[in-house]
């Protein structure tokens, strides 16, 4: 197995020591102190597959000097030389746009794969402050550049692909399908509590009733280096707020949203349904909160939720009309 290379896992304290980004003290102390949060977490999720890593490693280019690290993971009775096509999958992970790695996905991916018979790709991307907006966003629509040039290499139909993200990794996932490189492509997204609306900071959006207090409230600076100033052009820029895009019509034909009741993003979710109408379906989870479907002990529920979402984006692909978890 190759591990995420050494910036993914001791970012935030090379950060906090650089010299290239204006940040003030509380910044860099906060970023000092998600440290070991960042490392713990990479720690956890790169080990599980050291006997079983289920993927290759591969990198794209990017319009940048650096390299987009990728995972690929093709379906079972995968056969290049065959006479079909796979669907392609796109995927990137969480973490607020300061952290994370795209093995946190395989859980989910692996229940999509058997599923969908899809050929998969779960991207990385560059995290705030060191690199904030439209860093991550360049990274997703390079990605996607580098997938339709070599996946049907693979065997893939690159006019049949579906996406999905987590938290931050959603709303990529939705900037990425605005390209004009993705238009009548992207066939289907699945947004698993999804950040769309950067342009709101944290603590100007509504909290649900019941919400309980946040213990890392106190990333939420960290998180809100991401997005430009309000005075400046790209806070104008349509990818920071997929949900408020001009021309719905460029969003993915088909999108399902899953959201945790006790969530910051509840509100920014139920916009982009109003939205969408019959085009999307949304399913709020009461009494979860962000993040849930990857924390531990919630293995029962994880299964129930990528088992339905698995079996939507499959009816999707097939022109089947279905409903999550029916």
């Amino acid at each position: 197995m190759q591990f995420p290379p050494f910036y993914t896992w001791f970012h935030p304290v090379l950060t906090a020591l650089s010299a290239r980004v204006p940040l003030n003290l509380w910044i860099r102390l906060r970023l000092l102190a998600f440290q070991p949060i960042v490392l713990l977490s990479n720690t956890i999720t790169s080990y599980r597959y050291i006997l079983n890593p289920l993927f290759t490693v591969h990198y794209a280019p990017s319009r940048d000097i650096h390299k987009i690290r990728y995972l690929l993971i093709f379906p079972p009775n995968y056969s290049p030389e065959g006479q079909r096509s796979y669907p392609l999958h796109i995927a990137f992970h969480s973490g607020g746009f300061l952290g994370g790695i795209p093995e946190s996905t395989i859980p989910w991916l692996q229940h999509l794969s058997m599923t969908t018979n899809s050929i998969i790709v779960a991207g990385s991307y560059r995290f705030t402050p060191l690199h904030p907006f439209p860093a991550a966003v360049e990274d997703a629509e390079d990605l996607l550049l580098h997938l339709l040039e070599v996946a049907p290499s693979w065997a893939a139909d690159i006019n049949r692909i579906t996406v999905s993200g987590f938290s931050a990794g959603g709303g990529l996932a939705l900037s990425m399908s605005l390209h004009e490189a993705a238009k009548g492509r992207i066939k289907a997204a699945v947004l698993f509590y999804s950040a769309i609306d950067m342009r709101k900071r944290r603590e100007d959006k509504p909290r649900p009733e019941g919400m309980p207090k946040d213990p890392f409230a106190w990333i939420g600076p960290l998180i809100d280096t991401y997005a430009p100033s309000p005075e400046s052009e790209g806070y104008r820029d349509e990818r920071l707020a997929p949900v408020d895009v001009e021309d719905i019509g460029r969003l993915p034909e088909k999108v399902l949203m899953v959201v945790a009741g006790r969530d910051i993003l509840v509100e920014e979710n139920m916009r982009l349904k109003q939205r969408l109408d019959d085009r999307a379906e949304m399913k709020v989870w009461g009494g979860r909160w962000h993040g849930w479907l990857e924390m531990p002990g919630m293995e029962k529920e994880q299964k129930e939720v990528f088992e339905g979402a698995a079996w939507w984006v499959e009816s999707v692909l097939s022109g089947e009309r279905r409903v999550m978890g029916t």
